[in-house]
């Protein structure tokens, strides 16, 4: 696993050694930045389930202002922060070491706002629905943002899920990504 551009591109990243835990594939990632670059230079970026923190990383590394990664697994966290520090990006980055509706919380309290939200929840565990309700709840979208939501084709994603509505998907071998958008303003 490596940052494939940017600042930081080629530097190498660790995983995780968990079985339970699947990193983005390079080439997926390849994928969906080259369909969000003209999006990620100065955005603000948000991480769910953000794992070796591989996604954010990438979006701080081509150019993104600040990234938010939000990761409840201790092991995870601490690879977040040593993949943080050997590319040199920890400066503009902010581990929220909870869980997903905590953190919910504290960024509607804080009133921040993202141009991109990447959603990688495990596979199977039927989070997505929830996930998008909230984020169109708490208001954390900029107008004109995009959710990026990736899961397996086997079981993906609904189409409408409150003010977000699926406006593009790609299917790149198991893996199907879904960018979401408001659907009104």
């Amino acid at each position: 696993m490596r940052v494939i551009s940017g600042t930081a591109g080629r530097t190498k990243l660790k995983s995780p050694k968990v079985k339970n835990t699947r990193p983005t594939a390079d080439r997926v990632k390849e994928a969906v930045f080259n369909i969000l670059n003209p999006l990620v230079t100065q955005c603000g970026f948000l991480d769910l389930f953000a794992g070796s923190g591989a996604i954010a990383i990438e979006a701080l590394s081509r150019g993104a202002k600040f990234a938010v990664l939000v990761e409840k697994d201790y092991k995870n966290i601490q690879l977040i922060r040593e993949n943080l520090q050997v590319t040199r990006l920890s400066e503009n980055a902010d581990i929220m070491g909870m869980d997903i509706q905590k953190a919910f919380k504290i960024l509607k309290q804080k009133q921040l706002m993202f141009d991109i939200i990447y959603v990688d929840p495990p596979y199977y565990e039927g989070y997505y629905e929830n996930v998008l309700e909230q984020i169109s709840a708490c208001k954390i979208l900029k107008n004109g943002g995009v959710v990026v939501v990736e899961s397996s084709k086997l079981r993906p994603p609904p189409n409408t899920v409150g003010m977000l509505t699926n406006v593009r998907t790609q299917k790149y071998g198991d893996t199907l990504i879904g960018l979401y958008q408001h659907t009104q303003q």
